[in-house]
Parts: C-alpha cells; sequence; structure tokens
C-alpha cells in the first residue's frame, strides 16, 4: 500500500513540474511578445507639456503666447528629450554631463537650428524639478510628470532615457535612443549624424508649420 502511494504521489510531482515549465514557457512568450522600453521607430503621440515655462524657456523653444503647449509646438524639427528623476542617482550624477552637451550643441549651427533640448521629470512635481534645475544649474528647459503621464508614453523606460524625437510627422517618431553613458562629444556627433540622415529624407505634415506663417 505505501509503494502505490509512493507511485501516485511520484505521479503528483511529475505532473506538477511539467505544468510549472509549461505555465514558465507561456510567460517567457509572453514577455518575449511585450515591448518593455521605447525603441528607435516607435510612433509617439503629440505629448502636452503641462508646465508654467518662463519667459526664456518660451523664447529657447518659441513658443508664442497660448495656455497649453505640446510637443508640437516646440520651434524644431527635432527634439531631444532627455528623462530623469530627481531621486535617479545616476540622473545626478550625469546633470553635469547632460549640460554640456547642452552648451555643445548651442555652439553647432546646423544641430542648433534643427533641434531643441527639453527634461522631463517622471513622477516629479514642478516644486521637485525646478529643485533640480536650480541645484544642478540645468540651462534647458524641464517639465514636470508628477501623474507618471508621459512616463506611459514612453512605455515607463527606466532613467535616465535620452531620446530624439522627429517631429516632422503625425504621430511623431522616436529616431534614436541615445546611450547616457557616452560622453557629450560622442553624443554630438551621432545627434548630428542622426539628423543629417533625416532630414536628406522627403518629409510631409508639419505640425508646427502654423508657428512660421
Amino acid at each position: 500500500m505505501n509503494k502505490m502511494k509512493f507511485c501516485r504521489f511520484k505521479k503528483f510531482i511529475c505532473c506538477l513540474c511539467l505544468f510549472t515549465l509549461f505555465f514558465c514557457f507561456i510567460l517567457m512568450e509572453s514577455a518575449e511578445g511585450k515591448e518593455t522600453a521605447v525603441k528607435a521607430g516607435d510612433s509617439l503621440s503629440d505629448i502636452s507639456l503641462s508646465c508654467l515655462f518662463s519667459q526664456e524657456d518660451k523664447q529657447y523653444l518659441g513658443f508664442s503666447n497660448r495656455k497649453t503647449y505640446s510637443l508640437s509646438c516646440i520651434r524644431s524639427e527635432f527634439v531631444l528629450v532627455i528623462c530623469f528623476s530627481i531621486y535617479c542617482p545616476v540622473c545626478q550624477s550625469h546633470a553635469d554631463k547632460f549640460n554640456r552637451l547642452y552648451r555643445l550643441i548651442q555652439e553647432d549651427n546646423f544641430i542648433k537650428r534643427n533641434l531643441k533640448i527639453i527634461g522631463i521629470g517622471l513622477g516629479n512635481n514642478k516644486k521637485e524639478v525646478d529643485y533640480f534645475k536650480e541645484y544642478y544649474n540645468i540651462p534647458y528647459p524641464l517639465v514636470p510628470d508628477p501623474e507618471y503621464r508621459i512616463h506611459k508614453a514612453f512605455k515607463e523606460t527606466r532613467t535616465p532615457l535620452i531620446i530624439i524625437v522627429d517631429k516632422r510627422k503625425n504621430p511623431h517618431r522616436i529616431s534614436c535612443v541615445l546611450d547616457f553613458n557616452k560622453e557629450p562629444e560622442t553624443l554630438l556627433e551621432v545627434i548630428k549624424k542622426e539628423i543629417r540622415k533625416n532630414t536628406s529624407q522627403p518629409h510631409s505634415n508639419f505640425p508646427y508649420l502654423h508657428f512660421y506663417l
């Protein structure tokens, strides 16, 4: 009798193991099919920028006097978006590197003419973003995202995240995801190459055209 019980127990364990392996296989297949991070070529809907911009930031981004702003309102064909969190240690340690990148871009007439930079504080409110901007002397505009609305649009990718958004078409397109560990000089060359590659291609549907009329 004990031998029969032992055999049944072995069969039960074998069935349980097989079921577990099958379940793990299903989970792995599901995980592989699910996109967990933004990548080049992804479409991006226009993002609302809920922020009280300073006059200096408005001038830099080319904003006219209006009540609401979005990514499509920025007067440039490309936008370099730097996603950060003030509680992210890597973002803190890289803040000066991003400042240097901004200055390099401002010194390059070709990139400066075609691209603007904004930073988005994922999960951060305006007070936190303002503190980060002042403490690290950030020269480019920062936008708070306290409800993770923009974070969700970027598939909840971890910070820091640096992407080039090609906004010449609607919906916008993520042109490139940059390696934040690279030095500013290297990033500058990647940005220049990406803009040259894309501006040589035909495009249409300018979402910001009305600002030039």
